[in-house]
């Protein structure tokens, strides 16, 4: 079922071959995959489940909580229909007109009288306590569809239907919400209702604004409650765009222009987190959400001045969304399924239900601009990726969410080396932030059975393996990125373990260079690479000896290869075949440097490491794999208390690494 464009535009598209009309079929498909469900307009929108083991609704769950996974399809696939039924209103998908079959949803989910009914919030809050809940979520995502096609949803509702509705909106905007991205929901909520002519608390509504104005990190990023990801974007650069649109240029027009000018610190470097062909990286919590990353270059032209230009914004869009619609596996029962490409446990979080990817349907809303708009009439253009040959690597420092990205130009790749990380230790979302990088062609994958992370390194002492929860940023100098990995953060360092990360990049991955600082005695700690995934089960796995008799392994696998360099530290490499665990493959392969430290005092404190990765099936020089003339070690800093390390690299240049400066700058 995978989607392919007919008849594609190389003319205005020469990268993707999308055009409107093209995004216009493709948003028909995945309707069509959803009525396909729905016997008649009298069914309620509740999906097929292919995962009933995290998602929601669980068994014994209340009524409430079952028709919110009705809620949750309706709202979400509307963040699509909207769009469609705002140029084609009568719009039919297997045979259902869908602007009526949405009014009359809407309507039953907010009919106390109807068994679809979304619950009565203060019953809900008596058997559940005063907590946020998904009602506010969806209420958003609605409310964006009313603004997006108000002839065909809203317009078309009689008063008694608007109030009845407008009282659902106006109970959930004012009660509690989650303090961060959901603040979004509540105002342009609040925002819609004012709209309409009414009542809402101006204090509530100001203060939401307020504080998802405090969450502010800079260079375009928004923190999302203690982390940085996808929420950013996804949530904070399209709803804020989307409110400063419809109501903040109207009504507030100075906070309306702080959120424009944040979205255009975005939009000036965004583009350069996705690969070359516009493939987004696997990274943060609800990945299933997929190319709903892309939304903020579409909102970018709600703004009234954006920084990007429109025929590069639709170049990434249109090769996120190709990402995963052009994949075979991403559709089960013709849905996209819970995952990244496939299904994918790992990946789901507990408040996910089977309508949940079609958040996705942010990145919709450019549809809504209409075929005439400069966003589907220019000519695509690479960007930030046209100045990135062969063998180059670019590299953007994003300070404010502590991120740097990397692009290179041999693989047409796109990784970020991320920090400002802390995650509570016993976190079922550990494993989705904390990395020592991502990777757009490598996505990670799944713990192994003994604990192993994919790109991190293990840590085992006093019997037990102890978990990496807070990454600290220490900066970008003179081309080496500082950080600090800590295991097992609940408020203070005291003993921890902790590792200083330095690394730095060359045209096919990344040089390592981190210093120990474990006082745990008999300590294990392995590191390994990117996970490989297998395809047909075809996998070559080479063991070399390379430099001065230095051990290195080279895995490769339908035209992707990854190498792995023990440079110094390191007492063997190993790799190691897994089934189940990648979110690509059903194998894959993971390299793994191994070593032990015994005493609890002394020792090596350094492990320096070559982690590469080829997007082709070109073999593995020594030159590659070794590409050094040498490198010196030696202590600088008052009592030449702090290491450092001089690289000399096969092109004549020194690069080196040097810890004296980090412990100042650590930030999260």
């Amino acid at each position: 079922m995978a989607y392919q464009p007919e008849n594609p535009d190389y003319a205005v598209s020469p990268f993707t071959g999308m055009t409107w009309r093209h995004w216009v079929d493709a948003g028909n498909l995945l309707l069509d995959g959803v009525f396909r469900h729905i016997p008649s307009w009298d069914n309620p929108l509740r999906l097929p489940r292919h995962e009933t083991a995290v998602t929601y609704p669980q068994p014994g769950h209340p009524l409430w909580r079952q028709n919110s996974e009705i809620f949750e399809g309706v709202a979400r696939t509307l963040l699509i229909a909207g769009p469609l039924l705002a140029h084609f209103p009568d719009l039919e998908s297997s045979g259902i007109p869908l602007g009526e079959y949405y009014r009359r949803a809407i309507l039953r989910l907010t009919d106390p009288d109807s068994a679809e009914y979304i619950g009565n919030i203060e019953e809900i809050v008596a058997e559940s306590g005063d907590n946020p809940y998904q009602m506010t979520c969806e209420c958003a995502s609605l409310v964006i569809a009313l603004r997006t096609a108000p002839t065909v949803l809203w317009d078309a509702l009689s008063q008694n239907e608007r109030d009845r509705v407008a009282k659902v909106f106006s109970d959930w905007a004012h009660r509690r919400t989650h303090p961060h991205n959901w603040r979004l929901f509540n105002i342009l909520i609040l925002a819609f209702l004012s709209d309409h002519g009414y009542p809402i608390d101006p204090e509530v509504y100001e203060d939401h604004l307020r504080v998802v104005r405090s969450f502010d990190a800079g260079d375009g990023w928004y923190r999302d409650g203690t982390l940085f990801d996808y929420y950013s974007v996804w949530a904070f650069q399209f709803y804020a765009p989307l409110w400063a649109h419809t109501t903040g240029y109207r009504t507030m027009p100075e906070m309306a222009a702080a959120i424009e000018a944040s979205s255009n610190d975005l939009l000036r470097t965004y583009d350069r987190i996705f690969d070359r062909a516009g493939r987004q990286i696997m990274w943060g919590r609800s990945n299933i959400y997929r190319f709903a990353a892309s939304a903020p270059l579409g909102a970018a032209f709600l703004l009234e001045n954006p920084s990007i230009e429109p025929g590069l914004a639709r170049r990434v869009m249109s090769g996120n969304l190709l990402q995963f619609l052009g994949h075979p596996g991403f559709w089960v029962n013709g849905l996209p399924s819970l995952g990244f490409y496939g299904p994918f446990p790992p990946l789901i979080q507990p408040y996910s239900c089977a309508a949940s990817p079609f958040w996705f349907g942010n990145a919709y809303h450019a549809v809504a601009l209409g075929p005439d708009h400069p966003l589907w009439t220019a000519t695509e253009k690479e960007g930030s990726w046209a100045g990135v040959s062969d063998g180059e690597v670019a590299e953007t420092e994003l300070p404010g969410p502590g991120m740097v990205v990397a692009q290179y130009g041999s693989s047409r790749a796109s990784e970020i080396r991320t920090a400002k990380v802390v995650i509570a230790r016993k976190s079922g979302m550990l494993p989705h932030y904390s990395r020592l990088s991502f990777h757009s062609a490598f996505p990670w994958q799944a713990d192994t059975a003994d604990g192993q992370p994919s790109m991190h390194y293990r840590f085992t002492a006093e019997g037990r393996s102890w978990r990496p929860n807070l990454i600290l940023y220490g900066g970008r100098r003179d081309g080496v990125l500082h950080r600090r990995l800590v295991y097992e953060f609940e408020g203070a360092f005291g003993d921890l373990p902790a590792i200083d990360l330095a690394d730095f990049t060359l045209p096919e991955g990344l040089v390592r260079c981190d210093r120990l600082r474990i006082t745990q005695p008999d300590a294990s700690l392995s590191l390994a690479h990117y996970a490989l995934p297998v395809f047909g089960g075809k996998c070559v796995v080479e063991e070399r000896t390379v430099g001065p008799g230095v051990p290195a392994l080279t895995a490769s696998s339908a035209g992707r290869q990854l190498a792995l360099v023990g440079v110094r530290g390191w007492k063997s490499l190993q790799a190691r075949r897994e089934a189940g665990l990648h979110p690509e493959a059903p194998e894959s392969v993971l390299l793994i440097a191994n070593s032990h430290r015994a005493p609890r005092y002394g020792g090596e404190p350094l492990r320096i490491s070559l982690l590469l990765h080829r997007m082709n099936d070109e073999p593995w020089s020594d030159a590659d794999l070794w590409p050094f003339t040498g490198f010196d070690i030696h202590f600088t800093g008052p009592g030449g208390s702090a290491p450092a390390v001089e690289f000399k690299l096969a092109n004549g240049t020194i690069q080196t690494v040097a810890y004296g400066q980090c412990e100042g700058s650590l930030a999260i």
